[in-house]
């Protein structure tokens, strides 16, 4: 079955917002930029004859969660409270998860930093698959068999370049945010017989991204670099 996941402009405005301040503010008691964020994606989901269709209105950031620059630790409770909330206040509800891949240039040994970038750092990691097994065998509820998650991976490039922007993969976009380069992927997870995670045929639709919208703003957006004598502490350069 294919799964179609579609993020509004309101939802990627709030990812990338989100996930820049994690990336590039210090915030209170860290001693660096680049730090990982964590939240939760509110719409609405529904199945044809041959799909399943998410439609992504909003992203809510956790603001309970423990950030790290490698890790970040959502608290359980967060989820269904503001599950709650959303059908309060409307028929949405929380449909997935997303969390960010926070890379500073500096730290990538490979020679070629967006090759890396494409080939590892916008893909979930042996821990994140780990945790979202995890979340799959300890879900009680018979009509979930399905765990929407997303990342979104960002790198701060030394110049601006949006030569490779557009679709990566058909569930990964990548675009340029200024010199940052930014990866959105989307993917819909379920388990195999044997309990072993397996990846459902998941296409990203984004009509902002597609119609590369943002890219005509893109340049007024600055720099992101290294703060001088500074080895991991970034600044926006307006």
């Amino acid at each position: 079955m294919k799964h179609y996941v579609e993020v509004s402009d309101q939802a990627l405005v709030q990812i990338v917002m989100n996930g820049l301040e994690a990336f590039v503010v210090v915030h209170k008691g860290r001693k660096r930029s680049g730090i990982e964020m964590h939240g939760l994606l509110v719409g609405d989901k529904y199945d044809t004859q041959t799909t399943k269709r998410y439609n992504i209105d909003f992203f809510s950031p956790d603001t309970s969660a423990v950030m790290m620059p490698g890790y970040c630790i959502p608290q359980s409770e967060s989820e269904s409270l503001k599950n709650e909330v959303a059908q309060c206040f409307s028929k949405l509800e929380v449909i997935g998860a997303l969390h960010t891949h926070p890379y500073l240039n500096t730290e990538i040994k490979q020679d070629d930093k967006l090759d890396f970038m494409r080939k590892t750092g916008c893909h979930f990691s042996d821990e994140d698959i780990d945790w979202f097994t995890d979340k799959l065998l300890n879900n009680s509820q018979e009509d979930e068999n399905y765990l929407l998650e997303g990342v979104l991976a960002v790198f701060n490039s030394k110049k601006y370049n949006d030569q490779r922007d557009g679709p990566l993969e058909e569930n990964v976009f990548e675009f340029s945010v200024g010199n940052l380069k930014c990866f959105l992927k989307m993917q819909v997870f379920s388990l195999d017989e044997e309990g072993g995670i397996h990846e459902e045929e998941t296409i990203l639709k984004c009509s902002y991204l597609e119609n590369f919208k943002y890219i005509s703003g893109a340049f007024d957006f600055g720099r992101i670099q290294i703060k001088e004598n500074k080895k991991v502490i970034l600044e926006h350069k307006p």
